[in-house]
C-alpha cells in the first residue's frame, strides 16, 4: 500500500515568526494526538519563486489512516478552532497551497529517515504526464547504478523499475 503524504505550504508574515512557530508546535501536538504520522515544519532555506516558505507535512501508512485522521479533525472541537485562528487575516502565516500525494515506491528497501528533507512540487504539462513519470524512474535508476549497495538489499531493488518510459529520444528506459 502506498504511503500517504499530507502538506501544506505558506509564507510567514513579516515579524511573526515566533507566533509561527508557536502554531507550528500547537498544530504538531493536534496531529499526533488524533493519529498522523511524523508532523514536521521545514523552512525553506535556498529556493526560487517560493522564498521564505515554510512546508508543515504529515504521513500515513495508507489511504485509510488518512481518512481516519481527516474524520478525526473534522470532529474535534479543538482542532477546529485552530483552523479557524490559522485561516484567519490576523494568523502569523498565509497558506499558499495544500497538497495531498502518494508515495511512488522506487524501491524495496527504504533507508531511514533523516533531518533534512526537500520537497519540489511541480505543475503538470497537458500531454506530458507519462515523461512526469520518467524523470523519478530515471534518478532511481541512476541512483542504484552509481550509490553504494545498501545491506541486506540488492542495491535498492525497486518494485517498479520494470515499468517502461519512453524517453524524449523514443526509446524505452527500465
Amino acid at each position: 500500500m502506498a504511503r500517504v503524504l499530507d502538506s501544506v505550504v505558506g509564507r510567514v508574515k513579516p515579524g511573526r515568526m515566533d507566533d509561527h512557530l508557536g502554531m507550528a508546535i500547537e498544530v504538531v501536538k493536534l496531529f499526533e494526538r488524533l493519529g498522523a504520522e511524523s508532523p514536521r515544519l521545514a523552512m525553506a532555506v535556498s529556493t526560487g519563486e517560493p522564498a521564505g516558505t515554510f512546508t508543515f507535512s504529515t504521513e500515513y501508512p495508507n489511504a485509510e489512516a488518512w481518512g481516519e485522521v481527516g474524520d478525526a479533525i473534522n470532529n474535534d472541537a479543538e482542532f477546529q478552532a485552530f483552523i479557524t485562528r490559522v485561516s484567519s487575516p490576523n494568523a502569523p502565516s498565509e497558506i499558499l497551497q495544500f497538497t495531498t500525494a502518494t508515495e511512488v515506491p522506487l524501491r524495496e528497501n527504504t533507508p531511514a529517515r533523516g533531518n533534512v528533507i526537500e520537497v519540489h512540487v511541480t505543475r503538470p504539462v497537458p500531454g506530458k504526464f507519462e515523461r512526469g513519470w520518467c524523470r523519478p524512474l530515471e534518478f532511481a535508476n541512476w541512483s542504484r547504478r552509481t550509490a553504494p549497495p545498501t545491506p541486506g538489499s540488492s542495491n535498492w531493488d525497486s518494485p517498479v523499475s520494470a515499468v517502461a518510459c519512453r524517453c524524449s529520444r523514443g526509446s524505452a528506459r527500465t
